[in-house]
């Protein structure tokens, strides 16, 4: 699930529109520029996320097709485990990612539901997000 996707499910937002996926795509640069500028880089860690997301989704692809010719006895099994396993390890590095992705998603999700008020008085930093930033500021100093 791409980062927009997931994002988009945690807000609540159930459908696809382009005027409201760019409203959220901004959202989320916006977050990611606010934490960036508060010490916690983690945009590499997207792109990783981003990377491995696509490999993915090329090797379902390529799989899907070597599993048609290996049915059709037009390459051999070991041809088609070498693909398959390609795609077993990278499916393991994803959810490896996710699982680093995690706190990331809760924080930008955090800042999105922030930004969707228009109750000045609310518009302060929230304790969250001060937290997110000290607890992964540390991680990213060490």
């Amino acid at each position: 699930m791409t980062l927009l996707e997931n994002i988009k499910n945690r807000l609540g937002v159930f459908y696809s529109e382009a005027n409201k996926d760019a409203e959220i795509q901004q959202m989320i640069n916006g977050a990611k520029e606010y934490y960036k500028g508060a010490g916690w880089d983690f945009t590499a860690l997207l792109f990783l996320k981003t990377e491995k997301e696509n490999l993915v989704n090329d090797l379902k692809i390529s799989e899907a097709e070597a599993l048609i010719q290996y049915e059709a006895e037009e390459i051999t099994e070991e041809e088609y485990l070498i693909i398959k396993n390609a795609l077993d390890i990278a499916e393991l590095e994803l959810l490896a990612i996710d699982v680093e992705v995690s706190l990331p998603v809760e924080a930008i999700v955090l800042y999105g539901k922030m930004a969707q008020s228009t109750d000045p008085s609310q518009l302060t930093n929230h304790p969250v997000l001060i937290s997110f930033i000290a607890q992964n500021r540390g991680e990213t100093d060490v």
